[in-house]
């Protein structure tokens, strides 16, 4: 099986892998792209499709990688690990989130390990996917 190398990926990796939160339990914000997030409105007063930071990340680093037909393969998996890390994670952070907002502090703590746990099988997840 082949992979996708990538020199310097540290920054992307972890941006790759959605929302990021530090020691703090905050959350790191995506990078700016250079363009709008929102979609036009359409005309027939339809709503507008749903907003799918996910999808627009994968997109951007599809783009920003210069991923080449050989390569779409191996990128499809990759693709698919930050898409599941992502459905995985958000439970949790909403969890920890709550947690901080009316939890004591053992339930920070295990929010916060729960969290942290799931980012680790996560990025397991996504080394093996290369």
């Amino acid at each position: 099986m082949g992979s996708i190398g990538f020199i310097g990926l540290s920054p992307a990796v972890s941006w790759a892998q959605g929302a990021v939160s530090g020691p703090s339990g905050t959350v790191a914000p995506a990078p700016d792209t250079g363009t709008p997030p929102a979609a036009p409105m359409p005309k027939n007063g339809a709503r507008p499709p749903a907003l799918d930071p996910m999808a627009q990340r994968i997109n951007y680093l599809h783009q920003r990688l210069r991923i080449t037909p050989a390569q779409e393969p191996l990128w499809a998996s990759v693709a698919q690990v930050m898409r599941d890390n992502a459905t995985a994670l958000a439970p949790l952070l909403r969890q920890q989130f709550q947690a901080t907002q009316g939890g004591d502090a053992i339930d920070m703590l295990s929010a916060g390990e729960n969290l942290d746990a799931a980012q680790l099988t996560g990025l397991r997840k996504f080394i093996d996917a290369f």
